[in-house]
């Protein structure tokens, strides 16, 4: 069951309002994930959110815990757990449902597996980062489909890197559409890949740079309710907004560094039903959230005391506190799961429905 953990990390959403209608046939799955009835009434009850842990592992060596994480329709959580070369299903109550895969090169098996996402079917897609690859599952589980560069080998292929249409050299990032197209974010080959729902390569954007459209390690890819895609540029230390046909609309961060708004080697990126961004700011072990016109708008992290107030950012422990954050997804309330790397956890930021402070107790 979920551990929670509220208390400190208790922030009220004064003037919070519910998500909008739900999204369109375009959304992806997480989301059409409902998530919390919030509900309310102004006068007697308010939105507050608190950070949470959704689930736990064991404490490895080389620091290589959950890095993706992905819902589905009835927000039930998927993990790429690294560590274990495994992809775990939680419940919404935090109870393990499901887990598949071992470590190795053969069918079922994943290397490092570096990001996960689903489709309307309830499909599950693997980013099989460590054998450049991607393996599509069955809802149960089964694999359905191994997409990617094969050289002959035992057994009779063995996965291997490429750049050529449906190949893959460094897939660490994942998506699919409301239709059921892939998008893969490679970071070796510094390009957007999108396929079909049957491996079928349908478009590739970006090269190695620093001008729009171009990247230096793209690490995760997310898509909004109207189908652009959100790439964390990892080497550029910014976030790109592409259209669906892959023109460049927006850039933010590009700046390294640790104030509002920078970036040091972010690695996740979510966006809600109301256009809000999300960024795992990894080396500062933060959470930034921007506008959708990429305006700087707020952080998560541990602080530690400096010239100014909370200024030199510190991995942590606790609620709302991170240590080398990868990946995010958002339901569609707008609850925030964050894959919290090396603390080996999955922290939710909870949204709740609370009865207003009773005036006659201040």
């Amino acid at each position: 069951m979920i551990r929670s953990i509220l208390g400190t990390a208790l922030i009220v959403l004064l003037g919070a309002t519910p998500a909008a209608a739900q999204p369109g046939p375009a959304a992806p799955t997480n989301l059409r994930c409902p998530g919390p009835d919030l509900s309310y009434d102004p006068p007697t009850q308010q939105i507050v959110s608190a950070w949470e842990e959704v689930v736990n592992y064991p404490v490895t060596l080389d620091d290589q815990g959950p890095l993706g994480v992905a819902l589905d329709t009835s927000c039930n959580l998927y993990v790429a757990d690294s560590a274990n070369h495994r992809i775990a299903k939680i419940s919404p109550n935090g109870d393990t449902l499901a887990q598949w895969g071992t470590d190795g090169r053969g069918v079922g098996q994943f290397h490092r597996p570096g990001a996960v996402a689903l489709d309307t079917a309830g499909n599950i897609y693997v980013a099989d980062s460590g054998n450049d690859r991607i393996v599509k599952l069955s809802p149960d589980g089964q694999v359905a489909a191994t997409w990617g560069k094969c050289t002959p080998g035992v057994p009779p292929c063995s996965p291997s890197p490429g750049d050529g249409p449906a190949d893959f050299f460094g897939p660490n990032g994942i998506a699919v559409d409301g239709s059921g197209n892939v998008y893969v974010a490679e970071s070796v080959n510094n390009r957007v890949q999108k396929l079909s729902s049957g491996g079928q390569s349908l478009a590739r954007w970006g090269a190695h740079g620093t001008a729009p459209g171009q990247f230096d390690s793209p690490w995760a890819v997310t898509l909004d309710a109207a189908g652009n895609m959100y790439v964390s540029d990892l080497n550029n230390n910014r976030i790109e907004k592409l259209s669906p046909s892959g023109d460049p609309l927006l850039q933010f961060g590009g700046t390294p560094g640790a104030d509002a708004g920078q970036m040091k080697q972010p690695r996740g990126v979510a966006v809600d039903t109301q256009g809000n961004v999300y960024v795992a700011d990894t080396q500062n072990h933060r959470i930034e959230q921007f506008a959708a016109d990429g305006s700087f708008t707020g952080q998560w992290r541990r602080c530690e005391d400096g010239p100014d107030p909370c200024q030199i950012p510190n991995s942590g422990k606790g609620p709302g506190e991170f240590f080398y954050p990868r990946g995010l997804v958002a339901d569609g309330a707008g609850q925030l799961y964050v894959a919290d790397t090396s603390n080996n956890r999955v922290q939710r930021l909870k949204l709740m429905v609370v009865p207003l402070p009773d005036p006659a107790s201040d």
